[in-house]
């Protein structure tokens, strides 16, 4: 009896054994495989790279300089071609932990003959083919108006991009000068865009003709990588097509110092259409 006992417990041990292989063997098969997506995004004024402290004119025929361009990147997501949304995933070591990225043009951080303030961020996705590649520009609301203390980087109101005094973030800024808005030492130029209700949403498919909407393909060990431009001219064009001015209207708001108001809300408007795809291909 007691050898009998014994044998039944060596079978039943060498069963669950071979039970915990094969659950190992079989999480170990179906574990999906992932690809690396990069987005590049470079500024550009119409068809020439933005070059930081130099001087261009603008469609409203105004010089400006820009010295510190930076907004973030939140929200970023693949769609799949049946339409199921998948969350992008940072890098491991990525500081983008929380899913949020300051695209911070003033410290660029890829230069590969897409103009010199060219900025560069990556996470990963399952292999597959996508139909649309999603962002936004702004801050998601659980950080935007909670203790930015608490916050992760980039939204713990370290970089600049924070009002204390206006609730909340700027999701987008400008800082630069322009002779248009005054003599030397009183020419600041101040463009921002934030508050709750301003984020911009971006998506690959609106940015291409019907006729042209080919596939965003990932593949395993490989790097996908798509690139946008954000044009400072369709910045600086209003909805309706007249030139955004920095001259002051009597009784209007100030036009080169936007902190927030209506003005905010034009540029929003503009931004909208200030960021177009440039190209997107699956790096060999």
């Amino acid at each position: 009896m007691r050898n009998y006992l014994l044998i039944l417990a060596a079978t039943i041990a060498i069963i669950l054994t071979g039970c915990s292989k094969d659950e190992k063997d079989n999480d170990q098969i179906t574990e999906t495989p992932t690809g690396t997506v990069e987005m590049v995004f470079i500024p550009m004024v119409g068809n020439d790279a933005l070059q930081l402290n130099q001087s261009f004119t603008t469609p409203a025929g105004e010089e400006l300089t820009i010295n510190d361009m930076k907004f973030y990147v939140a929200n970023v997501a693949m769609v799949e071609l049946g339409g199921t949304e998948l969350a992008a995933k940072p890098l491991a070591g990525d500081s983008a932990q929380a899913g949020i990225w300051l695209i911070n043009l003033t410290n660029p951080n890829f230069n590969a003959g897409y103009g010199l303030q060219s900025y560069k961020i990556g996470f990963e996705v399952p292999v597959g083919q996508y139909a649309d590649a999603r962002f936004a520009v702004e801050v998601p609301r659980q950080y935007n108006l909670s203790e930015i203390t608490k916050n992760p980087y980039p939204v713990n109101g370290s970089n600049g991009m924070y009002w204390s005094w206006n609730s909340g973030f700027k999701f987008f800024v400008i800082n630069g000068t322009s002779e248009t808005v005054g003599s030397a030492g009183q020419n600041a130029v101040h463009l921002s865009i934030g508050q709750g209700s301003r984020s911009v949403d971006y998506n690959f498919r609106s940015m291409l003709l019907a006729a042209q909407r080919p596939t965003i393909d990932v593949e395993a060990g490989k790097v996908t990588r798509i690139v946008y431009k954000y044009d400072i001219n369709r910045l600086l064009t209003n909805a309706n097509g007249t030139p955004y001015s920095f001259v002051q209207a009597p009784g209007q708001p100030n036009p080169y110092q936007v902190h927030g108001g209506e003005l905010s809300t034009v540029l929003q408007a503009n931004s909208a259409s200030a960021i177009d795809i440039v190209d997107f291909f699956v790096q060999e």
